[in-house]
């Protein structure tokens, strides 16, 4: 815990509307390096402002403390949390100064007072490279939960892929679709029943499906406003593997997502030890950029 000291050095206080511009740019500036990135944001303050804009279901004016230094800003945690799935992610801490370890605790001692009741995990992630992360989550107990490679496929890439088109899911087929989901990806940060109420214009799940079993599917989503996309999911039941229809999926959502002219990224996180899939994307035109790392806690409240 802080002591007081600490305390005075610093003044901490919530978010506000007009802290936007700031704080986009702040996030912006560390988590471009390997050293300070935290998993959760993108590395342009665009990307940043939209992330915090669009989607955070809890706004940031009641989720993310600012920490400033003799008038400056000098560091940023913020909160999503899903009471659902019981599960908090802890966004950051990203600081600027040298007294990261002080600072760190100082926000994080107030970020976790917001949290509430009901939670039983906490979650923090960033680039393996970021090492004071790693050191903050030991300290606090956290255990590492896992690596993931964090993948891109650029528009250009896109030529040298088949025209594969699978169809769009339908009512018909979501209950086998959310029975799906949560069987292969329990426990993850949508279930199968959130990810359906996501569809819409810019979030579309593709099926492939025989005699009105459901195969496989996957999940993807764009963001015109900053040109960027993702996939966040694909899944295939185990005893249709090895036919290619996690192939023909991930083609047709790639198609789908570079119809939207302002799109010049695809990225995804895949498990670094699920071979298979990262085979399959980087055959695919994917490259590596970076591995992310998760950690988790059970929340002191779980007992």
């Amino acid at each position: 815990m802080p002591n007081r000291h600490i305390r005075d050095l610093y003044t901490t206080r919530l978010f506000l509307s007009s802290d936007l511009p700031e704080v986009s740019r702040f996030i912006a500036a560390l988590n471009s390096q390997p050293e300070h990135h935290i998993a959760y944001y993108g590395n342009t303050p665009d990307e940043i402002e939209y992330y915090l804009l669009e989607e955070q279901t809890i706004p940031p004016e009641e989720s993310y403390l600012l920490a400033r230094s003799d008038g400056n800003l000098a560091g940023v945690i913020g909160l999503e949390y899903d009471l659902e799935l019981g599960r908090a992610w802890i966004e950051g801490p990203l600081i600027s100064i040298q007294d990261w370890e002080n600072l760190a605790e100082l926000l994080y001692e107030q970020i976790v007072e917001i949290i509430p009741e009901g939670i039983n995990d906490y979650e923090l992630a960033g680039d393996t490279r970021n090492r004071k992360l790693e050191q903050f989550a030991a300290k606090h107990g956290y255990r590492t939960s896992g690596d993931a490679a964090l993948l891109v496929f650029q528009r250009a890439s896109l030529e040298h892929l088949p025209h594969v088109s699978e169809s769009r899911l339908t009512p018909g087929l979501a209950d086998q679709f959310q029975a799906l989901h949560d069987k292969l990806f329990p426990g993850t940060y949508y279930n199968g029943k959130q990810l359906f109420q996501k569809i819409d214009s810019t979030h579309r799940v593709f099926v492939v499906s025989e005699a009105g079993r459901l195969l496989g599917y996957v999940f993807a989503y764009v963001s015109p406003e900053i040109g960027e996309s993702g996939i966040d999911f694909i899944g295939v039941e185990q005893d249709q593997r090895k036919r290619g229809i996690g192939k023909r999926l991930l083609v047709t959502a790639l198609h789908w997502i570079f119809s939207f002219s302002e799109v010049r990224v695809v990225s995804l996180a895949v498990d670094v030890e699920n071979t298979a899939a990262v085979k399959l994307y980087q055959s695919s035109g994917f490259n590596y950029e970076r591995t992310l790392r998760g950690y988790r806690l059970k929340s002191p409240s779980a007992g």
